[in-house]
C-alpha cells in the first residue's frame, strides 16, 4: 500500500480557502452582502480579493511538493511530464464538454 505523506497545514488552508471561495460566489441575497464579501469595484482591496492567490499559493505549493515526492521515488521526468500532458487535456475536455453542454 501506498502512503502519502500529508501536511496538514496546507490541507486546513485548502478546505478553508475553498469555503471562503463558496461563500464569497455564492452570498445568497445580492442585494444585502456584507462589503467584504464583495470584489472591490475598480481599485481598492477586500477580504474577498485575497481568496484566489490562497488558491494560486496552494496549488503552486502542492505541485511542487507532488513533483519533489515523485522524483525522489525515481520516476522518469519524462513519465511525469507525459502525465501531467494527459490530466491538462482530459481535465481540459471536461471543461469544454461541461461548457458546451451548460450552454445547449
Amino acid at each position: 500500500m501506498l502512503t502519502v505523506k500529508r501536511f496538514a497545514a496546507l490541507d486546513v488552508m485548502r478546505g478553508l480557502t475553498v469555503a471562503a471561495m463558496l461563500l464569497v460566489n455564492n452570498a445568497g441575497d445580492w442585494s444585502h452582502v456584507y462589503p467584504w464579501l464583495e470584489h472591490a469595484a475598480s481599485h481598492g482591496c477586500t477580504p474577498a480579493d485575497f481568496i484566489f492567490p490562497f488558491f494560486l499559493f496552494i496549488m503552486g505549493a502542492s505541485l511542487a511538493m507532488s513533483l519533489e515526492a515523485q522524483i525522489s521515488k525515481g520516476i522518469d521526468v519524462v513519465d511525469i511530464r507525459k502525465n501531467i500532458f494527459w490530466r491538462s487535456l482530459r481535465l481540459f475536455t471536461l471543461g469544454i464538454i461541461l461548457h458546451i453542454i451548460a450552454w445547449v
